[in-house]
C-alpha cells in the first residue's frame, strides 16, 4: 500500500482548496487520503523503477463541473501537478503518483443525468460506476455498449480516458465509437462542451483527443452517450479445436464472410506446456446477441463456417457459465477476494494486448512461445478477441526474487510488443498506455509523436495534467 505522508501544499492553496469544495472533500491525512484511494491500480505489479513512484500530497474530491474547474485553475495556477481519478482499476499505471501529486477523484461526481428511451441515449458524470448505468439502462430496456472485465468497479470517465475495450467489443468496438460529446475542465481550469450529435463536418471532432488520452489533455466530467437496445435474444455457442492454427482459421472465415458476433473469445490454454509446437486448448466462444431473427441466422452461419475447423462443441451448459462469469476475476481481484493467478516472492504475472495485421498473427504466436521458452517464461495462455487482429497474451516468470522475475517479464513484453510494431501493428489495444509503456511511445508513432506532443503542449504548457503518463517528455516545466 501506498504510503501517504502530510501534504507539502501552500497553506494559502489549502485554503483555497477547501474553500472550493469543503474540508469533508479534501484530505491531506495519511489515513484520509488512504480511505479515499481504493488503491485498485496496484492489482498487479506495474512494471516501473518503485524509485519513481511517490506519494499523493492530497486528494480532493469534487461534486460538480464548477467545483472542478475551481480546483484545477488553482492548482494550475500554483504549478501543482495533479493526477486525474476514476475506479483506479487501471492496470498500465494511468494513476500512479510519480510525484508529490494532487488527486482529483470523480468518486462524488457519480449522478445519472439524463435517459433518453427514444433517442436511445444517456448523460452522465464521469464518475459513474458502469454497473450502476448498466441497471439503470436496464429499466429503461436499454444496455451500455462497454462491457468490460471490470464492470462493477471501474468508471465511465475512466474507459473513456483509456478508450476501453469490453465483451461486447466484437460488434460495437471501444468506447470511443459511443461517445457522442463531452463536458471536459482543461488544466487552465476552463470549461468546454463538445456538440452531441450523431454526426457532424463543421470542423476537427474535437471529443475524440480526450478519448483515449488518460487524463493528460484534461479532466473529463461528463459525457453524452449511445445507448443500445436490450436484446431480444443472446446466444451463446462454443467449440474445441485440434490447435489454435485451426481455431485462427476459423475466426478468419467468420470474418471474410462479415459474421460480426457481439463478443468473441479464441482462448488457447498452455498452462504448464513449455513446446512450442505442442498445442494448448483451444476454445471459441461466440456470442450473438440482437433481434431473434437476426441471432439464429447468424447463429446458423456461424454454425456451419465453423463446423469445417472445429474438433468439437462445447456444452451449453458450459458456454452459459463462461458468459455468466465473465466478471468474476474483476471480483476476485478488485473485490478483494483472492486472486486468480497467486505469485509467489519470486513470481511475476504480465499480460500483453496487441493489434496486429491478420496475417501477422500466427508469426507473432510463434515469435511469443519460442522467446518465452529461451528465456524459461511459461506462456499461461494467449488467443483473439472479438476478430482475428486483437491478439493477447498472459505470461508468467519465476525468479529468484521478484525483481529478477518482473526484469525477465520486462525484457520479453518489450521485445514481443516492439516486434508487433514492426509488423504494423500496435502495442495495446484496450488498457491504454499509462507509464507502462511510455517508452514504447517513440518507436509507436514515429514522428507523429511530435504532433500529439505538440497538441499536450499547447492544451498543458506547464505539462501538470497527469504528468508522465502517454508522453515519453511529459514532465511538470518550470514557469
Amino acid at each position: 500500500m501506498t504510503k501517504v505522508h502530510s501534504s507539502s501544499l501552500a497553506p494559502e492553496l489549502e485554503k483555497e482548496i477547501r474553500s472550493i469544495v469543503g474540508a469533508k472533500n479534501f484530505f491531506i491525512d495519511k489515513i484520509g487520503i488512504t480511505k479515499v484511494l481504493n488503491q485498485r491500480s496496484r492489482s498487479r505489479p506495474i512494471i516501473v523503477d518503485e524509485e519513481n513512484r511517490s506519494d499523493f500530497s492530497a486528494v480532493v474530491l469534487p461534486e460538480t463541473t464548477a467545483q472542478a474547474s475551481g480546483v484545477v485553475r488553482a492548482l494550475y495556477d500554483s504549478g501543482v501537478a495533479m493526477v486525474p481519478y476514476g475506479g483506479g482499476t487501471g492496470l498500465m499505471g494511468g494513476v500512479l503518483s510519480l510525484s508529490a501529486n494532487v488527486c482529483v477523484s470523480m468518486r462524488k461526481m457519480n449522478k445519472i443525468l439524463d435517459v433518453d428511451k427514444v433517442a436511445k441515449t444517456f448523460v452522465v458524470q464521469s464518475g459513474v460506476i458502469l454497473g450502476d448505468l448498466e441497471k439503470e439502462l436496464n429499466r429503461s430496456s436499454l444496455i451500455l455498449g462497454h462491457d468490460p472485465w471490470s464492470r462493477s468497479y471501474a468508471t465511465i470517465g475512466g474507459s473513456i480516458a483509456s478508450d476501453g475495450v469490453g465483451y461486447l467489443g466484437g460488434r460495437l468496438g471501444s468506447i470511443r465509437n459511443q461517445v457522442l460529446g463531452l463536458e471536459v475542465v482543461l488544466p487552465s481550469g476552463e470549461i468546454i462542451r463538445t456538440k452531441a450529435v450523431e454526426h457532424s463536418s463543421a470542423g476537427i471532432d474535437l471529443k475524440q483527443i480526450f478519448i483515449g488520452s488518460e487524463g493528460t489533455l484534461g479532466l473529463i466530467t461528463e459525457a453524452t452517450m449511445r445507448a443500445y437496445t436490450y436484446p431480444e435474444r443472446t446466444k451463446i455457442i462454443g467449440y474445441r479445436f485440434e490447435n489454435f492454427q485451426k481455431g485462427h482459421k476459423a475466426v478468419l472465415a467468420l470474418h471474410e464472410k462479415g459474421v460480426c458476433p457481439s463478443s468473441l473469445d479464441l482462448d488457447e490454454n498452455r498452462r504448464n506446456i513449455t513446446d512450442p509446437r505442442e498445442p494448448g486448448d483451444t476454445r471459441l466462444h461466440l456470442v450473438f446477441s440482437g433481434l431473434r431473427g437476426e441471432v439464429d441466422a447468424l447463429q446458423k452461419e456461424a454454425q456451419r463456417i465453423i463446423s469445417r475447423y472445429a474438433k468439437s462443441r462445447i456444452s451449453k451448459t458450459d458456454t452459459d457459465q463462461y458468459w455468466a462469469e465473465r466478471h468474476k476475476i474483476a471480483d476476485m481481484v478488485l473485490g478483494g477476494g483472492s486472486r486468480r493467478h497467486r505469485t509467489g516472492n519470486g513470481s511475476s504475472f504480465d499480460y500483453l494486448h496487441v493489434s496486429l495485421p491478420a496475417n501477422a498473427v500466427s508469426i507473432f504466436r510463434k515469435r511469443c512461445l519460442e522467446l518465452a521458452k529461451t528465456y524459461g517464461v511459461e506462456v499461461v495462455n494467449l488467443g483473439l478477441w472479438h476478430g482475428p487482429n486483437m491478439f493477447s497474451s498472459a505470461l508468467h516468470a519465476d525468479g529468484a526474487n521478484c525483481v529478477e522475475s518482473r526484469q525477465k517479464l520486462m525484457f520479453i513484453l518489450d521485445h514481443l510488443l516492439k516486434y508487433a510494431q514492426t509488423k504494423g501493428g500496435s502495442m495495446e489495444y484496450c488498457h491504454g498506455v499509462g507509464v507502462k509503456l511510455v517508452h514504447l511511445m517513440g518507436s509507436e508513432h514515429g514522428n507523429s509523436l511530435k504532433l500529439m506532443e505538440a497538441i499536450k503542449n499547447t492544451i498543458d504548457p506547464k505539462g501538470l495534467m497527469n504528468p508522465g503518463k502517454v508522453f515519453p517528455r511529459s514532465q511538470p516545466r518550470e514557469y
